[in-house]
């Protein structure tokens, strides 16, 4: 199992991000809604190469509300195969994409979103996932949410500014990387 540590939630863009996260999740988004697998792969450490799971020719097509075989067969490549990639077309314009342990979803029901997402936060140890989705909506960014990973709502203190100052941190080193950068290039 990946260590979730990384989370964003967009209610403009009706959208959220997850980073870094299995592939099996996927399929709660999937649940009882009409999708089609665009793009489907597998990484071979062996070989040091990505294997497609579908081939370019193979049509793609909607898959039907409740579709458990579907369902049933995308969990097995991931636990055969590994899903290194997906790319996904829900219904209404949604979309799922995931590539390595990054996942993002887009879905026109917002309150459907965070149904699905709160349960996966709570799911990877995020007791608190209900505010902590609340929060991650006010702010226009991924926040490393492992600061709060075991607590209870209860047990929230700083924790959401102590992510917002992280980000902070985040970016300044960034500008003292790129300003070394700019002037190694001189």
């Amino acid at each position: 199992m990946e260590y979730l540590s990384w989370f964003g939630a967009y209610p403009k863009h009706k959208a959220v991000q997850m980073h870094s996260i299995d592939a099996s999740p996927i399929i709660h988004f999937l649940r009882n809604r009409k999708y089609k697998i665009l793009s489907l792969s597998s990484f071979d450490s062996k070989a040091n190469k990505e294997i497609l799971l579908l081939k370019d020719d193979e049509e793609r097509y909607w898959v039907s509300k409740n579709n458990y075989g579907e369902l049933s067969s995308l969990l097995e490549h991931n636990f055969h195969n590994y899903i290194w990639y997906a790319h996904i077309e829900l219904e209404k314009g949604g979309y799922i994409k995931f590539h390595h342990g990054q996942l993002s979803v887009k879905m026109n029901n917002f309150s459907e979103l965070k149904k699905i997402t709160t349960k996966i936060l709570d799911f990877y140890g995020y007791f608190a996932s209900d505010e902590i989705w609340e929060f991650t909506c006010k702010h226009d960014q991924m926040l490393m949410i492992d600061i709060a990973l075991g607590m209870e709502k209860s047990q929230i203190t700083n924790e959401f500014s102590r992510m917002l100052e992280h980000n902070v941190n985040i970016k300044e080193d960034m500008k003292i990387i790129e300003e070394e950068l700019k002037n190694r290039k001189k």
